[in-house]
């Protein structure tokens, strides 16, 4: 994703997710970039940052004690890159 631009990756997607404006989609899609590593690799704060914001939204989860290290896999990327 890093090596492509928003309106490239729009163009890739399938046309119902564009719900008819490629222009308000890949400008979504620009505004979410960021958030992705250029490597696919989770960053090793990213769990808890992830944790941090459901909890900050949703109170019937705010005191659940959640194993991280069972909520996401590099497995992929290291096959990949490996």
């Amino acid at each position: 994703m890093s090596t492509h631009s928003a309106h490239q990756i729009a163009e890739k997607m399938p046309a119902d997710y564009s719900q008819g404006n490629t222009i308000v989609y890949a400008s979504a899609i620009k505004s979410t970039l960021p958030m992705f590593t250029d490597d696919g690799v989770m960053p090793e704060d990213g769990p808890e940052t992830v944790e941090e914001v459901l909890k900050a939204f949703n109170p019937t989860i705010q005191n659940a004690e959640v194993d991280l290290s069972k909520t996401y896999t590099t497995e992929f990327v290291e096959k990949v890159t490996g």
